[in-house]
């Protein structure tokens, strides 16, 4: 995941271009998916937060959540953008504790289940 700070996060104060995005909605806590919608032939704009959508209107700056994500989100790729949706699903079903199931509360890292790394199979030499 790229930084905060590095060059394929720079972008113009306004307006805003759409895309995908992982925004914190709290410090310290998960970052949720976002995306910012342009609808050119309508010249429509939505924004959806952790799959919720706004409202679609003609301007921007009257849909809060656009700004918020704009000034507040990490660009991010498809696949990444997938990879916290799945992550979501996955949690709902088998990890009720997975901080990406409560984002608006920082992450307390004594909740969270211990990594246990994969058994590496020894080779032997005969």
């Amino acid at each position: 995941m790229s930084g905060r700070h590095d060059p394929s996060q720079n972008r113009l104060i306004w307006p805003p271009q759409p895309g995908l995005f992982r925004l914190r909605l709290v410090k310290g806590a998960w970052g949720v998916p976002a995306r910012i919608h342009h609808w050119p032939a309508a010249n429509l704009w939505a924004a959806e937060i952790d799959e919720a959508l706004s409202e679609s209107t003609r301007d921007p700056a009257h849909i809060p959540q656009i700004s918020m994500i704009w000034h507040g989100g990490l660009r991010i790729d498809a696949a990444e953008y997938e990879w916290l949706i799945e992550t979501k699903r996955y949690a709902e079903i088998s990890n009720p504790e997975h901080p990406c199931l409560s984002p608006t509360r920082p992450i307390d890292r004594s909740r969270l289940r211990p990594f246990v790394p994969a058994v590496s199979q020894q080779r032997t030499i005969p």
